[in-house]
């Protein structure tokens, strides 16, 4: 171990000499910054800054806003996955199960997600670059199979038969896939990770790996509230999506508001879904209740403000909207009945316990008679 530098001259550095100016984070930042930029500049033969030349394949510094981090080569690690899908008439007919069986919750732009999907499969290349989308499709696959199981010829499934193992459960192949190619967002997190990490903890409830899908739902809370997917979007001011507006621009902006609404929304229920099995709170909760009532400062999803061909991108809106409520009242439940048993155990409380579930029974039977008819 060396305490201390020797450089060409072979003059040893003291310590006092490698003292920056200023000592704080900001100044440290700053100067590794300056130094990663001018590291990056390309050279000439006599060491010459060109000013030109290709742009670097990994940026040392990534800049998001007003936010600054020293970027890894973990951030960009993509790991080779031998990718696969059944072929192309067993996909449509899986993805079609999947929103038969799972319109409860908002997972993609359908219309949009269709027409990708054919795409991929016309020019397996086009979609490469995509690791989370990827991640989705695969995950979406395995999620329809498990909802037809038993409904479709095995002829339909082309050679996927001959590759099952007998001892998983229906989507499982599919679904390992897909956390091969599930990424870890870090810093750089779109939208795409949150909705990759809501289907992989739903499969993974539906699989009893209860422990896996409460760390999956809990990263996609993070994730969801790292980019602002409950506050409104976009946030220019004085910006209004109108109806029916013929301004590609503007409907494109409308569906977008709307999906992250409902991709919030969708984060919200696998967290609270998988939470209160384990009598914890929702991480959101927080930003999903108002008041004690259960009232959202949040809009809930719609389809009313969305044209008949935004329409097209989204299930019912009232039906994610009845999911929400019944998860408000289950997490009210948990926060101040289930708690309020544990911590407590005289008379009293008993009966403020008692009191308590008969207000959220009359909670539940609003719920129930506020539903659509279709519905209830």
């Amino acid at each position: 171990m060396h305490d201390a530098a020797v450089d060409g001259s072979g003059r040893q550095d003291q310590p006092g000499d490698r003292l920056l100016e200023g000592s704080s984070a900001e100044q440290f930042v700053q100067k590794l910054r300056e130094l990663s930029l001018a590291a990056s500049s390309p050279r000439d033969i006599n060491g010459r800054s060109t000013g030109s030349g290709l742009p670097n394949l990994l940026p040392p510094i990534s800049l998001s806003s007003n936010y600054t981090y020293l970027r890894l080569k973990f951030d960009v690690f993509k790991p080779e996955v031998s990718f696969r899908l059944p072929p192309l008439p067993y996909a449509i007919q899986l993805l079609g199960f999947f929103e038969e069986g799972f319109c409860d919750y908002h997972w993609m732009l359908r219309r949009r997600f269709r027409e990708r999907l054919l795409q991929m499969y016309a020019d397996p290349r086009s979609q490469a670059h995509d690791q989370a989308w990827l991640c989705c499709v695969s995950i979406i696959m395995a999620l329809g199979e498990t909802y037809s199981y038993g409904r479709l010829l095995d002829t339909a499934k082309g050679n996927q038969t001959g590759d099952a193992t007998e001892d998983l459960p229906p989507g499982a192949e599919l679904f390992e896939q897909g956390l091969l190619l599930l990424r870890n967002p870090l810093e750089e997190a779109r939208v795409e990770d949150v909705v990759a990490l809501n289907l992989a903890a739903f499969y993974c409830y539906s699989l009893n790996r209860r422990k896996t899908a409460y760390l999956m739902a809990g990263q996609s809370v993070r994730v969801a509230l790292l980019l602002r997917l409950h506050e409104p979007w976009p946030k220019t001011p004085n910006s209004t999506l109108k109806v029916g507006s013929g301004d590609s621009g503007i409907n494109s902006d409308r569906i977008e508001a709307e999906h992250r609404k409902r991709v919030w929304w969708t984060s919200y229920c696998m967290d609270n879904m998988v939470s209160t099995e384990f009598g914890f709170s929702s991480g959101q909760d927080a930003h999903a209740h108002g008041d004690g009532d259960g009232a959202s400062t949040i809009p809930l999803p719609s389809n009313e403000g969305l044209c008949d061909s935004d329409r097209e991108e989204f299930y019912d809106g009232q039906v994610l909207a009845a999911q929400i409520g019944l998860c408000r009242i289950k997490a009210l439940v948990i926060e101040n009945v289930t708690r309020q048993i544990r911590s407590d155990s005289n008379a009293e409380s008993s009966d403020a316990v008692f009191a308590a579930i008969i207000r959220y029974m009359d909670m539940l039977r609003r719920w129930q008679s506020s539903l659509p008819a279709d519905m209830s």
